[in-house]
């Protein structure tokens, strides 16, 4: 099989630039006149059961400057969760409650890649937004379990020091307070 189209590709100020691609049973090759130093500009080739898309952006490299796993994209791989928070991640002002309730869902849902429950960092990943917001923002919607802590952590947390920096206002207003209760 050696199939070959040309195409024109307009624009809205006229201009046109020509577009060759051709499939020769093992790649889907495009070429576009004036551009690329390798023959083609976008193949598609299909490797190890896979769809990887090869991209030659550098008229000065003759090595694929991007190859692309297109994996990710078959559509049994398709998590609605995942969608509809990307779109609104995307196209909304959200609170940070808002996004965690979002965050939630996405970290409830199933990882396509190992089958299981999303971690915290491969959810953050997946929708693209740093772990550090992504933890925080869930922390605000995560369900409380409800266990109480034992007699000697509240212990621990009571006798735990209290770290300030020293030149905060707090660090200042609490060492007021303890003058004024010692002069008491």
């Amino acid at each position: 099989m050696n199939d070959h189209a040309t195409f024109c590709l307009s624009n809205d100020d006229n201009s046109e630039q020509i577009v060759k691609c051709r499939c020769d049973g093992s790649a889907f090759q495009v070429r576009a006149d004036g551009h690329g130093f390798h023959d083609d500009l976008v193949r598609l080739e299909h490797r190890d059961g896979r769809l990887v898309l090869l991209v030659w952006a550098d008229v000065n490299d003759d090595q694929p400057t991007h190859l692309i796993d297109l994996e990710p994209a078959r559509q049994q791989y398709r998590n609605d969760e995942i969608a509809e928070a990307k779109e609104r991640l995307r196209n909304e002002k959200l609170s940070p409650v808002a996004e965690g309730a979002l965050f939630l869902r996405v970290y409830k849902s199933t990882n396509w890649r190992t089958g299981k429950q999303f971690t915290m960092r491969e959810a953050a990943e997946e929708l693209g937004v740093e772990y550090a917001r992504f933890r925080n923002h869930l922390m605000l919607v995560m369900p409380c379990d409800g266990s109480p802590i034992t007699d000697e952590q509240r212990t621990r947390l009571l006798d735990a020091p209290i770290r300030v920096p020293s030149n905060s206002s707090l660090r200042r207003d609490l060492q007021r307070r303890q003058s004024q209760h010692d002069v008491e």
